[in-house]
């Protein structure tokens, strides 16, 4: 069995570390599970166990829910008052079975004011919020009980099990606008493009740039009026670029030019990981694919944009004038037609949005 990228003939090292030991490319569910059957190499089968036959029926536990904060059981009455919303009465923690009504309704819209003083607008770009923006405090530490209460949708609960009581801090630097993360010696680390984070020393984020805490992917949200929002629609993950950074350099491939993964990818990833047939389809766009340079002069956005030779076109809608890229860089830049952008290949797009 060879490696689809490099040709590679995989062997039971590959499978053993998961990646391709030519290329470092990352082998998927679908790929080990044909290694494996290659190799001859049977899955763990856990073995047969036979119940005990019971002369009389088992005695029923009672009704039990754990507390998420402290792992309190709680049951009879203080399980009722719980699931109607009560606190938690041996950690004061709120209920998971209510929202928080005191915090404002949050939109994904660029453009808007900070809802609340002392925090960061983030994306959160994986689980049932994906590609929304919540609010986040910055220059406090930050652990499990505050992510509870920003993402309190139970499909979060067990990601938020795994970050520690104390995990990082967010650092805002008003005088530049620039936003920088320090870990605190959390126990499953935090990472930014998959780079971990050591403590005390902060390190840069920027736009585009995926923060992950554990399996939580969070990206930079702008509240500048004039952005350009990226949406891959298969995942729905977003991306947001405040027009003052402008001129931009996009790449829609999966690799980046240090040969890591791109963080869009990163994202999309994590957040298709249970969908096969998806993940497959995303295989399709190649490690160095589609790219993309975004410029503002004159105050009219303007973009040059073409894949890498070789590689099979995209087919674009909301441009003058051209349905498809060419390998060759265009040499004039191509006033947008309208404040949409379609970027299509196979089952894959891309949705651009100018927010102005």
């Amino acid at each position: 069995m060879e490696c689809q990228d490099c040709n590679k003939l995989l062997d039971k090292s590959d499978l053993a570390a998961g990646i391709c030991q030519g290329c470092t490319e990352l082998l998927d569910n679908t790929q080990l599970q044909d290694l494996r059957q290659h190799l001859n190499i049977e899955g763990y089968k856990p073995p047969e166990i036979t119940p005990p036959k019971r002369e009389e029926a088992p005695i029923g536990l009672p009704e039990s829910e754990e507390c998420p904060s402290c792992n309190a059981d709680l049951m009879e009455s203080q399980l009722k008052d719980w699931r109607n919303g009560m606190e938690c009465p041996w950690c004061q923690e709120p209920s998971i079975h209510i929202r928080q009504s005191s915090q404002p309704a949050i939109s994904d819209e660029v453009g808007l004011e900070v809802i609340e003083q002392n925090t960061i607008p983030f994306l959160i770009n994986n689980g049932p919020k994906v590609g929304t923006v919540i609010h986040i405090p910055h220059d406090k530490e930050l652990g499990r009980n505050d992510f509870r209460k920003l993402l309190n949708e139970p499909e979060y609960l067990e990601l938020i099990k795994h970050i520690s009581s104390e995990h990082l801090i967010l650092h805002y630097d008003e005088s530049t606008n620039s936003v920088s993360i320090e870990d605190l010696g959390s126990t499953n680390g935090t990472y930014i493009d998959g780079s971990k984070v050591v403590g005390p020393i902060a390190k840069d984020l920027n736009y585009g740039h995926v923060l992950n805490i554990y399996n939580l992917s969070f990206c930079l949200a702008s509240l500048d009026s004039r952005t350009l929002q990226v949406r891959h629609m298969p995942s729905n993950i977003v991306l947001h670029y405040p027009i003052t950074t402008l001129p931009l350099n996009l790449h829609f491939g999966r690799q980046d030019e240090q040969s890591g993964r791109e963080p869009w990818y990163r994202m999309a990833q994590v957040q298709l990981d249970n969908d096969i047939e998806s993940l497959e389809r995303l295989e399709t766009i190649s490690r160095r694919h589609l790219f993309m340079e975004i410029e503002c002069p004159l105050e009219e956005i303007s973009l040059k944009i073409w894949h890498e030779q070789n590689k099979e076109p995209w087919t674009i809608e909301g441009l003058k004038d051209i349905d498809s890229t060419t390998h060759q860089k265009p040499q004039s830049s191509m006033i947008l037609e309208h404040e949409e952008i379609l970027l299509k290949h196979g089952s894959n797009e891309f949705c651009l949005t100018i927010k102005q």
